[in-house]
């Protein structure tokens, strides 16, 4: 049962065949070395939008923050390590204050003004580290609130009246626990170190 419509083989038929495949053979090779080209063309179009992208977002970056751009501009060598000296401090503070100042109101200007005199901060720097300790203030004001609600409860119970004293008491008794605590946890501290 052979196919009449099927195709004989013959010597004529086998060299076009061979011909087609050859020249199939060849297209191939052109759709390969194209795609790689068109691969390689869009890595390398990828990379130069990459770097469009990246150059753009430092210009941006610079413009934004002028200090910037001279910090990244610096090199390794010349970027401090170490201890900060009080000039550099100083000037630092001064460029942070030139910066905020002129968004203050000028009720805002005075007072800050008057917060970052030199006398000032001192005495503030000083009563923060020591009557005004975090540790302390919470204790006192926990201790004022529980012992006057206890001293006004007993005082409404009996008949007695309170005199206003009471509150300070209180707030000074929890202050000094606080502090005796805050003591305590300092040289328990510096033991284990």
């Amino acid at each position: 049962m052979s196919n009449p419509e099927s195709i004989q083989s013959t010597p004529e038929n086998r060299s076009d065949t061979a011909e087609l495949e050859s020249l199939n053979n060849e297209r191939r090779e052109v759709l390969r070395e194209s795609l790689d080209k068109a691969e390689l063309q869009h890595k390398q179009d990828k990379q130069e939008a990459l770097a469009d992208v990246r150059s753009e977002a430092l210009n941006n970056a610079k413009d934004a923050d002028p200090h910037a751009a001279s910090h990244s501009e610096r090199s390794p060598a010349e970027r401090r390590t170490g201890f900060i000296s009080r000039s550099q401090r100083e000037q630092s503070f001064a460029k942070q204050m030139d910066g905020i100042t002129p968004h203050l109101s000028s009720n805002e200007k005075k007072l800050s003004n008057f917060i970052h005199k030199k006398g000032v901060e001192k005495a503030s720097d000083t009563a923060s580290s020591t009557i005004a300790r975090p540790n302390a203030l919470l204790a006192g004001s926990i201790a004022a609130f529980l012992l006057v609600t206890i001293v006004y409860l007993l005082a409404k119970h009996y008949g007695y009246r309170l005199s206003g004293f009471e509150t300070i008491g209180a707030f000074a008794l929890g202050w000094i626990l606080g502090m005796v605590y805050d003591y305590i946890r300092l040289l328990i501290g510096n033991k284990k170190q």
